[in-house]
């Protein structure tokens, strides 16, 4: 088979016109036959790529015996082979090595184009973390040889992962600020701002105290201690949300954009609020100060007590996720009625209701209640129950206002950081065998609450501004 091919540029484009095509590899087509050519003209695009794409760069190749760099000389010293993998699979390019006369750093003019420290070329970089943001190195490893033109090893992959933890622990802060300079949100239809935090546990490295009831079975005096290598730690996530209006078939208002960050496991989570109340101040202040800004949280006291301690959220409206609310007094109708009866199911129905259409509703619930326990004799595990509801409500009634905030067409519940700690933290971190260090789960939350805030590419257009401004010998 041959054939002839001629690329031409137009305004842009590339376009690519067959001269000939000499057909001779088969005389019949079918699936097989087609899948035969269609490698054989991969791997010359592959050839051809490579080869295009190399002699683009030697024309970039500095051939002075002498150079100066940022007041420095630098002469010339040998030539130096450099394996990098591009778009186009992996290709060895022969570089022009210079130093500076008393030794030290050595300076290569054609590593510019972003691979100073690095085998791997940008772009091929941003679809591996992309992809790290979803999947594991050897799931990556085994995508990548099904799909494209470079392949990766998993050892490969997780170095550049790797090297981005890095890059972000020292340049966050930055590129926080260039995205949301650069970010454009629905300003102009939104009716609330809901902001929302929780927690999910995952398996670390850090070393810990065992969970769970211990095992009766003898035990030898080295596994006698509780003391475990690892243990269950729990990750924050934080949510901002901006909402529109309530559409004609739903009874919630559309959810217009997300913004969700989460932090690896830190006592009393420091850097969590911290980068969690400057988002929130960032996104209220692009925001009409007319907006309603509103708190929904489940009834974690830990969260109350940050938002409560903070002059920032003030003026915001607060309420108790209304299906957290409605778990405790699922229960506590368990307690009263017993579990699974009838007259059990339209209690709880009537309390769901009363909730939904009175303002006074949590009120009215907290009489049932009381109601119920001074008429009835209960054991302790029943009485338990309805107590602990009673204290739930007590402690919370001023965070129930749920006729007012539907009224207001506002949301009433906190699904989507629940949601999210599933879709950020459970999915991606809570695989069978997994464990996590800090430094290696905190860049896996960060690249994935970026793809799901819908911020990948403002990420990293500001971090190939970095490298495009970047001018340092290697």
């Amino acid at each position: 088979m041959k054939a002839t091919f001629i690329l031409n540029e137009d305004n842009g484009n590339v376009n690519i016109e067959i001269e000939s095509f000499d057909r001779n590899f088969t005389e019949e087509l079918s699936p097989g036959e087609a899948i035969k050519i269609s490698e054989l003209i991969f791997i010359a695009a592959v050839k051809i790529s490579q080869e295009v794409f190399r002699q683009w760069l030697l024309q970039f190749e500095c051939h002075e015996k002498r150079i100066e760099k940022d007041s420095k000389i630098y002469r010339y010293k040998k030539d130096s082979e450099k394996r990098v993998i591009t778009r186009f699979g992996e290709m060895k390019i022969n570089r022009r090595i210079y130093q500076q006369d008393q030794g030290g750093k050595i300076y290569v003019p054609l590593d510019a184009w972003g691979v100073e420290d690095q085998q791997v070329s940008p772009d091929v970089r941003e679809a591996v973390l992309f992809m790290a943001a979803v999947m594991t190195p050897g799931e990556i490893e085994s995508c990548l040889k099904k799909i494209a033109m470079f392949h990766p090893s998993r050892t490969c992959i997780q170095n550049v992962i790797n090297k981005m933890e890095e890059t972000v622990s020292q340049n966050e802060d930055r590129y926080m600020e260039e995205i949301r300079n650069n970010e454009e949100l629905p300003m102009e239809e939104a009716k609330a701002i809901v902001v929302s935090a929780d927690g999910a546990n995952i398996l670390t490295r850090e070393s810990g105290i065992k969970k769970g009831r211990p095992t009766t079975r003898p035990k030898d005096e080295k596994s006698e201690s509780r003391e475990t290598p690892s243990s269950y730690k729990n990750v924050m996530v934080g949510m901002v949300n901006l909402y529109g209006d309530v559409s004609r078939d739903q009874k919630t208002p559309e959810r217009l954009s997300q913004t969700v960050m989460a932090q690896m496991p830190e006592r009393n989570a420091p850097q969590f609020w911290k980068k969690f109340d400057e988002e929130v101040s960032y996104i209220e202040k692009s925001c009409s100060s007319r907006i309603p800004k509103l708190l929904i949280n489940d009834g974690g006291r830990n969260l109350w007590a940050h938002f409560d301690s903070k002059e920032q959220y003030n003026h915001f409206e607060r309420l108790v996720d209304f299906h957290h609310a409605l778990e405790h007094i699922s229960v506590a109708g368990e307690g009263i009625f017993g579990k699974g009866t009838e007259e059990g199911k339209i209690w709880y129905k009537k309390q769901e209701s009363t909730l939904l259409e009175h303002e006074d509703g949590a009120e009215r619930v907290l009489r049932s209640l009381k109601y119920y326990l001074k008429v009835e004799r209960y054991n302790n595990t029943r009485k338990g129950q309805i107590e602990q509801c009673i204290t739930f409500i007590s402690n919370n009634r001023s965070r129930m206002e749920y006729k007012r905030f539907r009224d207001n067409g506002w949301p009433i519940g906190s699904g989507p950081v629940e949601g999210a700690c599933k879709n950020i933290v459970k999915l991606r971190l809570c695989r069978n065998g997994m464990r996590w260090s800090n430094k290696g789960g905190q860049i896996i939350l960060f690249l994935r609450s970026l793809v799901k805030s819908n911020r990948w590419d403002l990420f990293w257009n500001s971090y190939m501004n970095s490298l495009n401004n970047q001018v340092c010998p290697v």
